[in-house]
C-alpha cells in the first residue's frame, strides 16, 4: 500500500472531507476518549483509523514528528473538541416543597463554552426509582440518562451537554436550569444545575434597545443595561457606536447592584424619522465583545391619532362627523407644568368641501380630542358627491407649529 507523505493541509482535508461508511470523523468519535485512542494509533504507526465506531480502515498519513500531532489537536478543537467535563455527585433528598431533588453547583464557568457534566444521583433511600419520562428546562442543555431507574441504596448517572450563554445579550450572571426525572405521572426528581459565568462581556436583557429622542433635541442621553463579570474590570471595558452616533461620549458604572453604560449621542439636525444603530461592547484586554442594535424613535413635538380619519354620515345627518386625539410631547408640555393656561389652536381645511372643528376638549395633559365635522360644496341632494382623499390639520401652540396631512375616508349609517 502506498503511503501519502504528511502535510497538515492533507490531513486536515481528509478528516474534514473523508466519509467512512456514510458518516463524518466528527460523527464517527463519539467520546473524547476515542479520539486519544485514534491519535495514539496516529503517533504509533501509520495513520490509520480501525473499526472504532463503525469507521472502516483507511490510510490518511503518516505522522512522524509532534508538530503533527499537535496540528491534530488544533483540528479536533476547531471542530468541537475543546469541550471541558465535569464530575460531580449528589444526594437526592427532598427538598422544602415536599418533592426530591437534587442540586449541582459548578461555580463560575466561561461564556461561550460547551462542557460535559458526568453528573451522579446518590438515592441513599429504601424506595426505588423507575424513570419513566425526562423533561429540561432550556435547550441549551441535553441530558441522557444511562439507568431506567435509580435503585435503592445506589446511584444514577446523568449525562449532561451543557452550553453556557452564547447569545450577544445576556439575561444574567447566575444560571439555575433544571432537569425533571419523572418516576410517576405527577412525582419526580428535579436535578438543579446551577453555575455563574464569567469572562462576559455583553448587552443584559433583550435582543435590542429602545429610546426615544424629541424632535428638537440636539443631544440625547440614555442607558443601557450591560453584564462584566470577573475577570473583566469594568473600567476596562469600552463602547461605540456606528457612524450615525455622532460624537457618542459612554460612562461605564454600577448602581444598585447592576451594570449600565451611559450614552450621551449627538442627534443630527433635522432628525425626523427612527434610525437604528449598532453599540459593540469590548473588553480591551482580551477584545472579547458583544453587540446591540440600538433603535432611537423619534418623537415628534406634536402627534395625531389615527392618520386617517374616518368620516361617518348618520341617517338624517347632512354633515360627516369624525373624531381626533391631539398630543403634545413634554417640551411643549412644559407650559401646563408652569401653569401657564393655554389651548392649541387648531384649523382643518380639505378640497372639495369644508372641514371645522367644532368641539375642543382637554382630556389630560397635553391631551385633546377634537370633534370635526365635513360638508360637501354641493348641495344636491341626490348628487353623486366628490369626496376628498385628505385634509390638513394645522396645529399653533406658543413653542410648535405644525401642518399635518392626513388621510380620510367616509361611511354612511
Amino acid at each position: 500500500m502506498e503511503r501519502t507523505p504528511f502535510t497538515t493541509s492533507s490531513v486536515a482535508a481528509r478528516i474534514l472531507l473523508h466519509k467512512f461508511s456514510g458518516f463524518d470523523v466528527m460523527m464517527s468519535f463519539s467520546s473524547i476518549t476515542e479520539v486519544f485512542r485514534v491519535a495514539m494509533i496516529f503517533m504509533i504507526n501509520e495513520v490509520v483509523v480501525c473499526s472504532i465506531v463503525r469507521c472502516s480502515v483507511v490510510p490518511v498519513a503518516k505522522w512522524r514528528s509532534p508538530i503533527a500531532v499537535l496540528s491534530f489537536f488544533g483540528i479536533l478543537s476547531q471542530l468541537g473538541y475543546s469541550q471541558q467535563t465535569i464530575s460531580q455527585s449528589a444526594l437526592i433528598r427532598r427538598e422544602a416543597t415536599g418533592s426530591l431533588g437534587a442540586k449541582f453547583q459548578l461555580g463560575a464557568l466561561p461564556n461561550k463554552q460547551k462542557f460535559k457534566l458526568q453528573l451522579e444521583l446518590v438515592n441513599d433511600s429504601d424506595v426505588d426509582f423507575d424513570l419513566q419520562k425526562m423533561q429540561t428546562s432550556c435547550s441549551c442543555i441535553k441530558a441522557v440518562l444511562r439507568e431506567n431507574s435509580i435503585k435503592k441504596n445506589d446511584v444514577g448517572h446523568l449525562d449532561v451537554e451543557l452550553t453556557t450563554e452564547s447569545s450577544n445579550v445576556a439575561k444574567q450572571a447566575n444560571n439555575l436550569y433544571a432537569i425533571h426525572l419523572m418516576y410517576a405521572t405527577d412525582q419526580g426528581i428535579s436535578v438543579w444545575i446551577e453555575y455563574s459565568l464569567s469572562g462576559v462581556v455583553s448587552f443584559r436583557g433583550a435582543g435590542s434597545y429602545l429610546t426615544k429622542v424629541p424632535t428638537n433635541s440636539k443631544e440625547h442621553l440614555f442607558e443601557v443595561p450591560i453584564l462584566v463579570t470577573e475577570p473583566v474590570k469594568l473600567n476596562n471595558v469600552s463602547v461605540h457606536g456606528g457612524p450615525l452616533f455622532k460624537d457618542l461620549k459612554t460612562r461605564c458604572f454600577e448602581r444598585n447592584g447592576q451594570q449600565f453604560v451611559e450614552c450621551r449621542v449627538s442627534v443630527s439636525q433635522g432628525l425626523d424619522a427612527s434610525i437604528v444603530e449598532i453599540l459593540t461592547i469590548e473588553d480591551k484586554e482580551s477584545k472579547s465583545s458583544s453587540r446591540l442594535p440600538v433603535i432611537v424613535e423619534v418623537i415628534p413635538q406634536i402627534s395625531i391619532a389615527p392618520n386617517v380619519i374616518s368620516f361617518v354620515l348618520s341617517d338624517g345627518d347632512k354633515e360627516y362627523k369624525s373624531r381626533a386625539i391631539v398630543r403634545l410631547n413634554e417640551s411643549v408640555l412644559a407650559f401646563d407644568e408652569q401653569q401657564v393656561e393655554f389651548s392649541p389652536r387648531i384649523e382643518a381645511s380639505c378640497k372639495d368641501g369644508s372641514v371645522k372643528i367644532n368641539q375642543q376638549a382637554r382630556m389630560g395633559p397635553g391631551i385633546y380630542r377634537i370633534e370635526l365635522t365635513f360638508t360637501a360644496k354641493s348641495e344636491k341632494k341626490d348628487a353623486v358627491l366628490p369626496l376628498p382623499q385628505s385634509l390638513t390639520l394645522k396645529i399653533e401652540t406658543p413653542l410648535k407649529s405644525t401642518t399635518r396631512e392626513l388621510g380620510v375616508r367616509f361611511a354612511k349609517k
